[in-house]
């Protein structure tokens, strides 16, 4: 949610240094015209919940970013449990779109895998320029 405006999904770029430390980039999902790269994520996943299957190495994650690069930085913490607090957040403050029925068809398999907003509990919200 970003200035009280929920988005259909949002993409999570997961980095981990050799140390352990953990940063997250996040691309947030407008409904609009279609991303041929997020098109192709789902017409190649699997049609049930199973086990892990490779996605197509043909994808490219570059086509998941948008042109504007500027994004909020903050101290977080991971979305699935044990949801520790040690990951440092960059969420992209431009959301790339993907289309009704690619959003329609990943909620499909996935109906809810969003772990709702959390309070900034204190922490400070840094915007790039």
């Amino acid at each position: 949610m970003i200035g009280g405006k929920n988005f259909p999904m949002e993409a999570h770029f997961v980095h981990r240094n050799e140390a352990g430390g953990l940063a997250v980039v996040g691309v947030l999902m407008a409904e609009g015209r279609a991303n041929p790269a997020f098109g192709k994520i789902v017409k190649t996943m699997p049609a049930a919940e199973g086990p892990a299957v490779k996605a197509d190495a043909s994808i490219d994650p570059h086509a998941l970013l948008p042109g504007k690069l500027s994004y909020f930085r903050y101290p977080g913490s991971l979305t699935t449990p044990p949801c520790s607090e040690v990951v440092e957040w960059l969420l992209l403050t431009t959301p790339i779109q993907v289309s009704a029925t690619d959003v329609a068809a990943f909620a499909k398999l996935y109906p809810m895998n969003a772990r709702p907003v959390q309070k900034d509990n204190r922490r400070y919200v840094l915007k790039s320029i």
